[in-house]
């Protein structure tokens, strides 16, 4: 991969995780209401739905930051999150950002990190993509 990198594009791509938490821990604040009996299941359904829109124009939103220097596995993960939803296939998904790990040479510790993943795999692919940015610019 070629030096993807920049403050700026650093900068852009740790806004995205942060609003990536932020909606995960709105999606299980949802779940805690209505367990609670506090919202109803058609409320709660479209708060839902509006949710994991914006979550996947996260991705999208990464795409566009990182351009034509993510490599094929990261593109591959995410491709695996649109095309079936952010509740997609995590497992392939994860597969994908392990080979990328491996052809980096990260080592067994981040790609067991990976692998044993189990907060948003939405939160995963924007974290992996701060790894390789952070690794294109080298040293500060």
């Amino acid at each position: 991969m070629k030096s993807i990198g920049g403050r700026k594009i650093l900068s852009k791509l740790i806004k995205l995780e942060a609003r990536a938490k932020a909606l995960n821990n709105r999606l299980k604040e949802l779940d805690s209401l209505y367990e609670a009996g506090q919202e109803d299941i058609g409320r709660i359904t479209r708060l839902k739905s509006n949710l994991e829109s914006k979550r996947m124009q996260i991705l999208l939103e990464m795409q566009e930051v990182l351009g034509d220097e993510m490599p094929a596995e990261l593109i591959d993960a995410i491709e695996k999150i649109q095309s079936t939803g952010a509740t997609g296939d995590e497992e392939l998904a994860k597969e994908s950002l392990e080979h990328l790990a491996r052809k980096r040479g990260w080592g067994r510790e981040v790609i067991n990190q990976i692998r044993q993943h189990k907060l948003d795999i939405i939160e995963l692919i924007v974290a992996v993509a701060i790894r390789l940015v952070k690794e294109s610019m080298g040293p500060y």
